[in-house]
């Protein structure tokens, strides 16, 4: 069947406030952003973040007798299933420090944090005051090939966010420390979140990779922003709400999950028409595909940054305090286990994902992200139509179906890619008899599967023959032929536009055997080769 989808909307920003990079950056630190006092803030200290870390001392730039170093940290809000649970410290990793002339916002000298957030940089003096400024962008560290992946999050201007210490005289030789830290109050630890967490994403796709793109990962937020959280493929852009009741700039999952598409347009293939989708939802198989891979996706970031339960989603209001809960799921059992089955559902698609990846203890299998990760980014690109019918093939294509055959834990999820009890049944002289009344169970598989049945017809009875409970993505089409099994009476692809299942209303002008013939739709338009239905003859 040949549908037309509503793409997804990018709606253009209603910006009521903005500010020039200079001075919004000086606001942040006049609101207590930035510490310069060589200190953590009280009961705090900075902790390593994943991903490893290099020497400072790598990317100074110039020489001279002053040296300019410290730690910059951020306030991280932690949470659990249950919402936010408290509030820690985490290094600025692999950020951007600029040493900026305070008398003409010159920048004179740049290096960039390491892996604990640390910075060093030397220079010569000058006579004019000067003070540190930490980007949230990592472009220092990518022109000098120290990193792969280039990321920066701004606000709605375009404009990154930064800290800043107080200004300071080097006119004459010495050792300067300037420590920083970006604060929940601020308003500044937010977007150092969102670039910290992009940063997890990014490492754990270089573990599995090797690189990254040489494209750039940017990410907008601001405070008040109404604009939505969603992956632009056009701009390759990601944006995250701001509003009071709902901001995503500490909610690691979401920022995981959009980050997610992002990894999927630019390394393999998403062909999501995009809309309203839930985990309790059954829909397109493309957008069940892209949003089940999303969320695996950000799972499996946190899995690898040894974060406790990985396997939950957690999206909050953004609001202070504790809790402050919008919803939580898990795909390990998963939540709504009743909703989550079939390929046409996001939950079911991240929990296979999981299964295969994670340990094996609810299932026989555990194959870690590399395998997943060949198969995304070696065989999905090829796909007409990309959703986890593709994935299931590529699995075997690329040779991980004997070491790890997921069948089970696809059938845990009713994902029936199997061929049905009645095969072969391919053509009119394999056609099987069905009695009036009885409805049986198939499905398309393989690919260009056919189910074949006949029944016996009474002269001037009306039937109806039509195709029922339709799952996995079946788009059935029906055809009726004559009783010598080749003449063709009638046919129907749709019941509706809005429904893929088939409807044939006949009344048979003379008795005998009559033949039925269903196949998966296959013309322009088509999205799926499998699926699971029942085939049903009733008489009127």
């Amino acid at each position: 069947m040949s549908r037309k989808y509503e793409v997804r909307s990018m709606k253009k920003k209603n910006i009521y406030f903005l500010f020039l990079t200079s001075y919004f950056l000086l606001f942040l630190a006049s609101c207590g952003g930035g510490s310069s006092d060589g200190t953590s803030p009280s009961g705090s200290s900075a902790s390593t973040g994943s991903g490893g870390s290099s020497s400072p001392d790598e990317i100074i730039r110039g020489s001279g007798s002053v040296k300019i170093s410290g730690t910059v940290q951020y306030e991280d809000r932690t949470f659990d299933r249950t919402g936010f649970t408290g509030a820690e410290y985490k290094a600025v990793r692999f950020a951007d420090i600029e040493i900026v002339n305070a008398s003409n916002s010159s920048v004179i000298a740049s290096t960039a944090t390491d892996g604990s957030g640390n910075y060093s940089i030397s220079l010569s003096p000058i006579s004019e005051g000067v003070y540190v400024r930490c980007l949230t962008s990592t472009s220092i560290r990518f022109k000098n090939s120290l990193k792969s992946y280039n990321i920066e999050v701004v606000n709605g201007n375009s404009s990154v966010y930064s800290i800043v210490s107080d200004a300071f005289s080097i006119s004459s030789s010495g050792a300067y420390s300037k420590n920083l830290t970006a604060s929940v109050s601020s308003g500044a630890g937010g977007p150092f979140n969102i670039l910290d967490i992009l940063i997890d994403g990014a490492e754990f796709v270089v573990s599995k990779n090797g690189g990254f793109t040489s494209g750039k990962v940017k990410a907008f937020w601001y405070d008040g922003s109404t604009d939505g959280t969603y992956y632009n493929s056009a701009t390759n852009t990601l944006h995250f709400l701001g509003k009071a009741t709902d901001s995503d700039s500490y909610d690691d999952m979401v920022i995981l999950h959009e980050f997610g598409h992002w990894i999927a347009n630019n390394f393999s293939k998403d062909n999501s028409p995009g809309g309203d989708h839930t985990v309790t939802g059954h829909y397109d198989i493309r957008l069940a595909w892209s949003e089940g891979w999303a969320t695996f996706f950000a799972c499996s970031v946190r899995s690898y940054a040894g974060y406790s339960n990985p396997q939950y989603y957690v999206d909050t209001t953004g609001e202070s305090g504790n809790g402050n809960l919008l919803f939580s799921y898990e795909i390990e059992t998963p939540s709504y286990s009743s909703y989550a089955k079939g390929s046409d559902n996001e939950l079911a698609v991240a929990s296979v994902l999981w299964d295969i990846f994670d340990d094996a203890n609810d299932d026989n299998l555990s194959m870690g992200f590399s395998g997943i990760w060949d198969v995304a980014k070696n065989y999905l690109p090829s796909a007409a139509e990309v959703s986890l019918e593709d994935f299931w093939d590529g699995w075997f294509y690329r040779g991980y179906g004997s070491p790890g055959n997921p069948i089970s834990i696809f059938l845990a999820r009713a994902i029936d890619y199997t061929s049905d009890g009645y095969e072969s049944d391919n053509n009119s002289s394999q056609a099987k008899t069905v009695n009036i009344g009885t409805s049986y169970y198939h499905t398309y598989y393989p690919s260009g599967d056919e189910d074949w049945i006949k029944f016996t017809a009474t002269a001037g009875s009306a039937y109806t023959i039509e195709t029922l409970n339709l799952t996995n993505g079946a788009d059935t089409h029906l055809f009726l032929y004559s009783t010598d099994g080749a003449t063709l009476i009638t046919s129907n692809d749709d019941r509706s536009f809005t429904d893929a299942s088939s409807l044939i209303t006949w009344t048979a002008a003379s008795g005998g055997t009559y033949f039925v013939r269903s196949k998966s739709y296959s013309d322009s338009g088509a999205i799926s080769s499998y699926g699971s239905y029942y085939l049903k003859v009733s008489a009127q």
